[in-house]
């Protein structure tokens, strides 16, 4: 008994371990962790919904770190069989809402609705699971939002804060928060309202970005900064926008090693730069290697860059 007691405490141990390194920016690390010394474990025990456990958070940093088809594959073939295996409807339906949100990233809005809709909101209803219900909820809110439902998602949002409350979910909240706020912004684009964008801009300083901080969770700490700077930009406030990309952000998401959200971030400094005629090679070179990382994964903002470059009758490569 001692010894089994000891394997699962190790087990436990290399798991809160990993995601520790995770939170604070070593995602490789924290991926050699799950995979050379906790999954071993599991398997030698031949605990097949353990070893299903670690492969799906093995799927989420290399999402995290941009290798989105891998954790898309990771979940299809190795876990989500395996939880399905054992009937374990909530983990299964926990996998496929994160591979419909890949699905999202895609550019795949109405295959990712029918994911969240049809299969992980029927399973998480029929166990009561509340927590899940409502991130379910958030998610087809998110996706709604991006269809142009802006109105009914900020609703959703909204109602669901409370349930987060209840479970005393912080991360969860500071999600929603950042979510609704990235939804006031998008209504603004739409219907342009400065109360939207200051509304959204309270949101993000006074709630979310206070959260993560709180969860020493430097990748979202850089997202929320970022998305700040997007609405202060949007304010006609430009002013800090390049030292905080430069000081804040990208070094935030380096230290993640979110290679997704780098090229994104590297876009919109090369932006900033294109108009500077000093540092216009620069934003070339930004502009260039943010393209090379979103085409790789066929992301949507990839057009954006070559559509910029060829409008400015500057080549791709060098």
């Amino acid at each position: 008994a001692r010894t089994t007691n000891d394997a699962a405490t190790r087990v436990k141990a290399f798991g809160e371990m990993a995601e520790v390194l995770e939170n604070t920016g070593e995602p490789d690390e924290a991926l050699r962790i799950r995979r050379d010394e906790q999954l071993p474990h599991c398997e030698a025990k031949n605990d097949l919904q353990a070893a299903a456990f670690v492969r799906g958070k093995m799927a989420d940093i290399l999402e995290r770190t941009g290798r989105r088809d891998e954790a898309f594959r990771i979940r299809e073939e190795d876990e989500i069989p395996v939880y399905e295996q054992l009937g374990n409807t909530r983990e299964a339906a926990i996998a496929r809402g994160k591979n419909a949100n890949i699905q999202r990233q895609r550019g795949n809005l109405d295959e990712a609705l029918k994911i969240h809709r049809e299969e992980r909101l029927p399973a998480f209803v029929s166990l009561e699971d509340d927590r899940e219900v409502a991130v379910t909820q958030c998610s087809i809110a998110d996706i709604t939002a991006q269809q142009g439902a802006h109105g009914e998602a900020l609703k959703t949002l909204r109602s669901n804060l409370a349930v987060f409350a209840r479970f005393g979910d912080t991360r969860q909240i500071a999600f929603t928060n950042s979510s609704i706020a990235n939804i006031l912004t998008m209504s603004h684009l739409r219907d342009p309202d400065s109360k939207k964008l200051d509304e959204a801009l309270r949101i993000l300083n006074d709630e979310s970005l206070p959260a993560y901080r709180g969860l020493g969770d430097v990748r979202e700490v850089a997202l929320i900064t970022g998305q700040i700077i997007d609405i202060e930009i949007m304010q006609g406030k430009p002013e800090r926008a390049e030292r905080v990309l430069r000081e804040e952000v990208l070094p935030g998401l380096e230290r993640a090693k979110d290679t997704v959200q780098i090229a994104v971030h590297r876009l919109k400094l090369g932006v900033l730069l294109i108009g500077q005629n000093d540092k216009r090679p620069e934003a070339t070179r930004l502009l260039r290697a943010a393209y090379a990382t979103l085409n790789k994964i066929k992301h949507t903002d990839a057009q954006t860059i070559k559509m910029l470059l060829e409008t400015l009758d500057i080549d791709l490569q060098e």
